[in-house]
């Protein structure tokens, strides 16, 4: 690219130059170019003289260009020689003082050639000494060799086919003399002691021939004289004897020609039957079992007869004192006959009769004898008794019971002296009485019945006070009031009561009251008698009227105590508290006191100061609500209306210093409570009340106490209070605070998370009511709806998901703008992954964006907080109204709890790794496992916990995938938790040029039991070679969870033999019998406690039956020397693995049996045939196939091998194969074998991809057996992602999620796939990662399928998704809330509807969208919107197979209906099917709203209201509202579960319209829960201070005069009071009443009443008028007399 140069102008800021755009563009060209030469982008580092790579662990090669080489002075690097550039010159690589030139392992220095790891130096070609060869040590040699003839060796002399000694004597210690010939010996020659003459064997020293524990066999006849012994078996004339005794013959059946055999002296078997000649014949205490008939003749006696099945008894038979005969069981003489059944069980008879009388069937007794009775008769003073009886027909004393029309009847007369009605009445003589103690005797009339005594009817409900039972003279009893029952007069009496006070008694402990007038001078609101209460509460409202007029409210709560201060003198003692007020003006001032003269506490009230500070209100009122605690309250009294069971009094007598339960409730029924305390300290008189809250989170309980008020001078608690949950109940414990007994009575208000609303005057409770501003709701573990009202006004958030549940997260989110109705649609991409710091980090993408005006609604962010990924929303203030946007989305989520799932057209993938590690775990001890990628230079292949091994032992092989070649070898690892440590071998290849990855081990996190111990794998192709190889093993690990006697998948396969702490002292390891096995193969792990160093190493043994041999190798350690000496050895009938520490004792040896060979071996493979035992089979001196295998199935083969000629000669070898489907490589070693030469040798052909494993023996005809592990590499990185039926579905979306646990990272990506039936198409979008693109995706049709295959880009990539799938011919369904699939719709050119939705619940639709038409096929997505005006749509993308576009869509919007159309360029025959996600309209308010109430009729209220949270918060407030029908204010008092300062939810209230609303929002935007509450309601209308009462009427129509005598009462006047005695006399001309006043007699100088008289309709009214506020009682006294 021609540089880029930015025009900077003429001069400065005159606009001629390039724009700010235009040179940042210009200056980006030139730095990417810059950027991409090669120079710039290498990774080499020029610093001085130092040339370095950035890359960390990374080679620096150098590469000369064409044929040119890398020249240095004097040496010149020539591909991968070195030359000495100067003529003659030597070339020179020196070490550095005592160190050594090393060569591939090979040490030169001076003269010496040494190996680095001071093992051996192998020289695998013609070694030619031109001088002497001189051994400092032993001299060694494998394979056959060729010497000079008289090649001496000590005295030892090879010469022309002779061995000869010059000492005589050759002595072969315990070593086999084999040989492949025949080994002659003259005649008389002898072995040991015996000797070999003329086909005899015979002992020279005389005495026998043991063949030890050898079989003895022979093709011919084995015979042996008369008198011949073997072991204590005498043989002789037809006799066996043994000197034992007895003779067993084990197992074996003892079989005769002859028809009959005696045993012993008497007993003979023939014919069938077993006969004895004395007679009897005692089987002991055997059992006797047949499978046929016992038959049995004559008598026979059974101690213990069990039959199994059904018997057949001939003839009667007896047992015991029974008799069995067909049918009839009988007893002895007299006996009776028993049934009884054993334990809890009982008998059971379908079918009896009695004595051919009374028969039982099922549950009917019914008499058999033709019209018989049924009579049920008890013994002596016994009696029938039927405890439930039901007459369905028949008669009872005549009487008709049961029919289905009774008869009218009278029952006998019954007769008794005594008859008791359990638990009710008794009938004695002439006297009923109840039973039961103090219980009433009711009689009760049903209906509008009476009950009649006598002839007289009763009435069936009370009179009014005072009157009495008054006849009618026809028997008909009721009440009339009178005094005196006169005939012409009458006298009676009733209380009346004047004033501005009133009091409704609801309880025993509520009541609600008014005062209809209070001036600013002191007034008597309430009082109650000394006696009655301890503490009482008011809940008062008050009203004035201001100085402007305006009517005005507050509320207050006045606690009030009767109790002393000194201990003698009771006072009245109170205060107020929580206080509101809709103004400045001030509340009703309360006071209280005692009132001596009537022994009575009283509350009293004066008018506050006005907002001006001066004025004191004269017209106020006060609506009050009392709960009053004291003497005469009772435990356990439910207080109010039994609705509401919340509310109790509740009573502890005695309360102790130690602290005690005051109450407990369940904390799984109840919430929380709050209490109203009065405590009593009855020795000092001493009150306190107070108020307590409690609430509880199920785990702990929650306490506050305010409000407390004491009458001692010193103000010390009475009681102090605590709280707790114990045994599932929350206790509310108290202990006493002072020296006296206290006395505790408490209120209690109770309430749960699930109240039920219910209404009263004035307690009410508000039902359980959902809260919260998000609503979650999980549809399946991976898909979830959350509707928002959380406004966002600042950044909120929106939805929280723990980086361990989802990777990737899909929101497709509707947000609307609630004051502007503005909406937006966003598909929110959400992934996250791990940072060079290790900390998570999550990202967002935002795509498919639709609006129905120009601005967004939201903007989002992604955070981490704490391991928890945070979605969060800010709205968009458009500049015209406060921001405030709610949104509903529906989400999709994938990570590692995604499970495989599959419904419909929908399903889940929970992981397919790509370019990974895929692991099967076969059982604790081996595993097999893929790895289909290198990709990367150097990589983790495979990973165990420290803790679950001390060692593996790898079977693997490496595939190449970019030249084809292939690789296989075994890696034995090890660790000492700190370290690994790894040695390969058995590397066999299929192209040695070609450059495989090695492997190397290491431990993560090191230190401890939960390292990880890694093999890792480094690609060594170079740098300009992309890494690429795939890899397959098999692994068997060895640690300290293996235990002794675990038993692998194939029989004598992988066997842990040995799990023990030996010491230096040689032990056995695993003994085999040489009998029946001829070798094994080991692997053992070896650590030494105390150091820690640990060790593996592999073993073969084999044996002749009298020796053992054994081969140790690849045997590597973690320390400086080995741990173990391995031996072998034949003890008894067995060969023995032997060791020995060399460190001492505490060191630990397992061992692992892989192979043990048996004589005669099955054909036995694992489920895949990847584990392979082969069985017998004979092969030759030519190779002769014992096994082969697939080459498109496997890839390498690992063999362990055993060959066996007789009994003396065995072999053991391992061999490696591996083919690339074309050549086969076979590596042989090491071979273990009984005789001087090895027995076998491993060879393999291939021909038409079938892979022939063969053997050739030096021995002739020799049986080989074999153990095989079968290996295949993955044929290529990409794997298949899902695959279905391209005849059963058109196409499918997928959300895409991937993770690499190699670079932390995370890809989040959307694919649409269609086909057309030959070609698959796809299109990957959205994709964003958090470090790299980890995959790509392709598409293919593979024989009826589709085919998603995935290819890594990133090692260890696991690959999940979601995914909907579609076909032509979808059913319309509704498979889950919010979503819909749409059924075919044949569209054309012109639009077509496909969908419609209506706006009246939502506000938006996501579509997945299929055509199908013959000239092509689609699949897209689309999305549309609409605010309930206008409709907009957003499409895309879309997949065609035409290569153009097949669908285009439009919306639009009429009344309440969104329509979506389609239309196709294919024409009028295209097939649209859809799948919807549907979201709902966002609504609703930020708040909730709990309770309302008219303000015109109710001015205040206080709720006692619990929360809890779903997060386990809770929360208990106490909450109060005053309103003035303008504007509502409240006061709150609380406590939560979750902090001292920070409330759980606010409270607020409003006036809205006509109602005051009572609304709460969870401080937590994205918490929910539930609110319930206990209100009281007051109101405070407008005083109606009347000062004039109606005391008495009579009926002008029957009456025409009435005296009074009236008593009047004003206790609350003076010191004492004041009281007056009138007589009044009042008569009526029928149209005005007159009046008189006389006699009377007060204690003041003032009248009390004015006494008046009207008429009011029919009635005479004497009134009465009081000249001052208290309230007067008067008691009237009159006689009326008739008109």
């Amino acid at each position: 690219m021609v540089q880029q140069v930015i025009d900077v102008g003429v001069e400065a800021n005159d606009g001629s130059g390039d724009s700010l755009y235009e040179a940042g563009n210009k200056i980006n060209q030139n730095f990417e170019e810059l950027f991409a030469l090669t120079p710039v982008k290498a990774d080499i580092k020029f610093l001085g003289n130092n040339i370095t790579s950035r890359l960390s662990n990374a080679d620096i090669n150098l590469h000369p260009s064409g044929t040119g080489s890398i020249v240095f002075p004097g040496i010149r690097f020539n591909d991968n020689n070195i030359e000495v550039l100067n003529s003659n010159d030597d070339l020179i690589i020196s070490a550095n003082g005592s160190g050594k030139v090393i060569i591939e392992g090979l040490g030169f220095s001076g003269t010496t050639i040494s190996s680095a790891d001071s093992t051996t130096v192998n020289i695998n070609e013609n070694l030619i000494v031109d001088g002497d060869a001189t051994f400092g040590g032993t001299f060694s040699f494998s394979g056959a060799q060729t010497f000079p003839t008289g090649t001496t060796f000590a005295t030892f002399t090879l010469a022309n086919g002779s061995i000869t000694d010059s000492t005589g004597a050759i002595s072969f210690g315990n070593e086999n003399l084999t040989t492949t010939g025949t080994l002659n010996a003259g005649e008389n020659s002898q072995f040991g002691n015996l000797d070999l003459s003329d086909g005899l064997i015979v002992n020279y020293l005389g005495g026998s021939i043991s063949f030890g524990n050898e079989n003895l066999t022979t093709t011919g006849t084995l015979s042996a004289a008369t008198g011949s012994q073997f072991g204590n078996l005498d043989l002789l004339n037809g006799i066996i004897n043994d000197s034992s005794g007895a003779i067993s013959f084990g197992d074996e059946n003892l079989t005769t020609t002859s028809t009959s055999m005696a045993i012993n002296n008497t007993l003979t078997v023939a014919n069938g039957s077993i006969t004895d000649s004395t007679g009897a014949i005692s089987f002991g205490d055997d059992n006797i079992s047949t499978t046929g008939n016992l038959s049995v003749d004559g008598t026979s006696t059974f101690d213990a007869l069990n039959v199994g099945g059904a018997t057949s008894l001939a003839f009667p038979v007896t047992v015991d004192n029974l008799t069995f005969n067909d049918n009839i069981i009988t007893t002895s003489s007299n006996a009776d006959l028993n049934l009884s059944p054993g334990g809890t069980g009982v008998v059971n008879v379908s079918n009896m009769t009695i004595d051919s009388s009374i028969n039982l069937t099922d549950n009917v007794i019914k008499v058999t004898t033709s019209n018989a009775d049924l009579i049920l008769s008890a013994n002596g003073s016994g009696s029938v008794q039927i405890e439930n009886i039901d007459l369905e027909d028949g008669t009872i004393d005549n009487v008709v019971i049961g029919a289905n029309e009774p008869s009218s009847g009278l029952f006998d007369p019954l007769n008794y002296t005594t008859l008791v009605i359990p638990t009710k009445l008794t009938f004695s003589g002439n006297t009923l009485s109840t039973s039961r103690s103090n219980d009433n005797l009711e009689f009760e009339a049903s209906g509008s019945g009476k009950v009649v005594v006598n002839g007289l009817a009763l009435p069936n409900s009370d009179g009014e006070t005072g009157q009495m039972f008054q006849t009618d003279g026809s028997g008909t009893l009721s009440f009339g009031s009178t005094g005196i029952a006169l005939e012409q007069s009458d006298i009676q009496d009733t209380r009346q009561t004047i004033g501005f006070t009133t009091e409704t008694v609801i309880d025993a402990n509520l009541a609600t009251g008014e005062n209809e007038s209070i001036t600013g001078s002191t007034s008597m609101i309430n009082d109650y008698a000394s006696s009655k209460y301890d503490s009482a509460w008011y809940i008062a409202l008050s009203r004035l009227e201001g100085a402007d007029s305006a009517i005005e409210f507050q509320m207050q709560k006045h606690v009030l105590a009767r109790g002393t201060e000194d201990g003698s003198t009771f006072d009245a003692f109170s205060g107020s508290s929580q206080i509101i007020r809709t103004s400045g003006d001030e509340e009703v001032l309360l006071s209280s006191d005692i009132r001596s003269s009537s022994d009575k506490v009283r509350l009293l009230g004066a008018g506050g100061k006005l907002a001006d500070g001066s004025t004191t209100s004269a017209i106020n009122t006060l609506h009050f609500f009392r709960i009053g605690l004291g003497d005469d309250d009772s435990s356990g009294t439910q207080a109010g209306s039994s609705t509401f069971t919340q509310q109790q009094t509740l009573l502890v007598a005695d309360l102790d210093s130690a602290a005690s339960n005051l109450d407990t409730f369940s904390a799984s029924n109840f919430r929380g409570a709050k209490y109203f305390i009065s405590i009593n300290n009855t020795t000092t008189n001493e009150v306190s009340c107070t108020e307590v809250l409690v609430v509880h989170n199920g785990t702990d309980a929650f306490v506050t106490e305010y409000n407390t008020l004491i009458t001692n001078a010193e103000t010390t608690p009475l009681a102090t209070f605590t709280a707790d949950i114990s045994g599932g109940n929350v206790r509310l414990r108290g202990a006493n605070g002072t020296a006296g007994t206290c006395r505790v009575t408490m209120y209690r208000i109770l309430l749960s998370d699930s109240e039920s609303a219910r209404s009263g005057t004035p307690i009410s409770i508000v039902g359980s009511t959902s809260i919260g501003q998000i609503t979650t709701t999980e549809l399946d573990p991976n898909v979830t709806t959350i509707t928002s009202r959380q406004g966002f006004e600042t950044a909120e958030l929106f939805d929280e998901f723990s980086s361990a549940t989802y990777n990737s997260v899909w929101y497709h989110t509707i947000t609307k703008d609630m004051n502007g109705g503005r909406l937006s649609f966003h598909k929110y991409s959400v992934n996250h992954g791990t940072s060079d710091d290790s900390s998570i980090e999550a990202f967002i993408s935002d795509s498919g964006v639709v609006r129905s005006e120009e601005f967004d609604t939201v903007t989002a962010d992604v955070n981490v907080d704490d391991g928890n990924i945070q979605l969060k929303l800010t709205g968009v203030d458009d500049g015209s109204t406060t921001i405030s946007s709610f949104a509903n989305t529906y989400r999709i989520g994938l990570g590692d709890n995604t499970t495989d799932s599959s419904t419909g057209g929908v399903a889940t993938e929970d992981g397919i790794v790509v370019s990974g590690i895929s692991e099967t775990k076969i059982d604790h001890v081996t595993a097999v496992g893929d790895l289909q990628g290198s990709i990367a230079a150097t990589r983790t292949a495979s990973e165990f916990t420290a803790s679950e091994f001390n060692g593996a032992l790898y079977f693997l092989v490496t595939r190449d995938l970019a030249n084809g070649s292939f690789e296989t070898q075994k890696v034995s690892v090890l660790h000492n938790f700190n370290d690994a440590f790894l040695t390969s071998s058995a590397v066999t290849s299929t192209d040695e040029g070609d450059t495989h990855p090695t492997f190397d081990a290491d431990v993560v996190t090191s230190g401890d039991s939960s390292s990880k111990v890694r093999l890792r794998m480094t690609d060594n192709d170079g740098s300009s070679v992309t890494p690429s190889n795939t890899l397959n093993y098999f692994r068997i690990g060895i640690g300290d969870d293996d235990s002794t006697g675990y038993v692998g998948e194939l029989g004598l396969f992988n066997d842990i033999t040995h799990v023990d702490i030996i010491d230096s002292s040689t032990v056995t390891l695993n003994a085999i019998a040489h009998g029946s096995h001829p070798a094994a193969k080991y692997f053992i792990n070896v650590k030494n406690q105390a150091t820690g160093e640990t060790g593996n190493m592999e073993a073969l043994v084999t044996h002749n039956g009298s020796d053992a041999f054994i081969t140790v190798y690849n045997e590597h350690f973690s320390g400086n020397n080995s741990l173990l000496t391995l031996t072998a050895d034949i003890d008894g009938t067995s060969f023995r693995l032997r060791g020995s520490a060399t460190a001492g004792g505490s060191t630990k040896v397992i061992v692992n049996r892989i192979i043990a060979f048996g004589d005669s071996e099955s054909d036995e493979t694992n489920s895949d045939s990847t584990r392979k035992i082969i069985g017998n089979t004979i092969v030759s001196s030519s190779a002769t196939e014992f096994d082969s295998f697939e080459s498109q199935h496997t890839d390498a083969a690992h063999y362990v091998i055993t060959g066996q000629k007789g009994s003396t000669e065995n072999f053991i070898c391992e061999a490696m194969v591996v083919t690339d489907g074309t050549n086969v490589f076979v590596s042989q070693g090491p071979n273990t074998s009984s005789k001087s030469t090895d027995m076998l040798e491993i060879s393999a052909t291939i021909s038409s991809g079938i892979v022939s494993v063969k053997a050739s023996s030096t021995s002739g005809a020799t049986t080989v057996q074999a153990f095989a592990i079968k290996l295949k590499a993955p044929l290529a990185q990409t794997q298949t992602l899902d695959s279905f039926a391209h005849a059963d579905y058109r196409g499918a979306k997928y959300y895409v999620s991937a993770t690499s646990t190699s670079n932390s990272g995370t890809m989040n990506a959307e694919a649409l796939v269609v086909h057309d039936g030959t070609t698959a198409y796809i299109t990957v979008y959205n994709d964003h990662f958090t470090k790299a693109k980890l995959f790509t995706l392709e598409a293919s049709i593979s024989g009826s399928n589709l085919v998603v295959t995935a290819t890594g880009l990133v090692p260890d990539t696991t690959i999940r998704f979601y995914r909907i799938r579609l076909a032509d011919d979808q059913s319309a369904a509704t498979p889950r809330s919010q979503v819909k699939v749409i059924s075919a719709v044949t569209v054309s050119s012109t639009a077509t509807t496909l969908d419609t939705f209506s706006t009246n619940t939502d506000a938006a639709a996501h579509y997945i969208i299929i055509g199908s038409a013959s000239d092509g096929k689609s699949i897209m997505e689309a999305t549309v919107i609409s605010d309930g005006t206008e409709a907009s749509v957003a499409e895309g993308p879309q997949v065609s197979t035409k290569g153009t576009l097949q669908l285009q869509l439009s919306a639009s919007h009429s009344s309440t209906t969104t329509t979506l159309q389609a239309s196709s360029t294919s024409g009028g025959s295209t097939t649209v099917n859809a799948y919807r996600i549907l979201l709902p309209v966002p609504s609703g308010t930020q708040y909730t709203e709990i309770d309302s109430f008219a303000h015109a009729s109710t001015q205040g209220a206080m709720y006692i209201a619990v929360t809890n949270q779903t997060d386990a918060k809770a929360e208990i407030d106490e909450f109060m509202v005053v309103t003035d029908g303008t504007d509502a204010y409240n006061l709150r008092f609380g406590i939560n579960s979750d902090s001292a300062t920070t409330d759980i939810v606010n409270w607020t209230t409003v006036v809205d319209g006509t109602n005051v609303s009572v609304r709460a929002q969870l401080a937590d935007a994205r918490a929910q829960g539930t609110i319930t509450a206990w209100q009281v309601h007051l109101d405070r209308a407008a005083g109606n201070p009347s000062n004039i009462a109606t005391l008495d009427t009579f009926d002008k129509t029957e009456f025409r005069s009435a005296a009074y005598n009236v008593s009047i009462s004003d206790p609350n006047a003076g010191t004492l009071g004041n009281y007056e005695m009138a007589d009044v006399r009042v008569t009526h001309d029928g149209t005005t009443p007159y009046v008189s006043v006389f006699g009377r007699t007060n204690s003041s100088s003032d009248d009390l009443v004015t006494f008046t008289a009207d008429i009011d309709g029919d009635n005479v009214r004497l009134r009465g008028q009081i000249s001052s506020s208290n309230t007067h009682e008067l008691t009237v006294v009159k006689r009326v007399i008739k008109v």
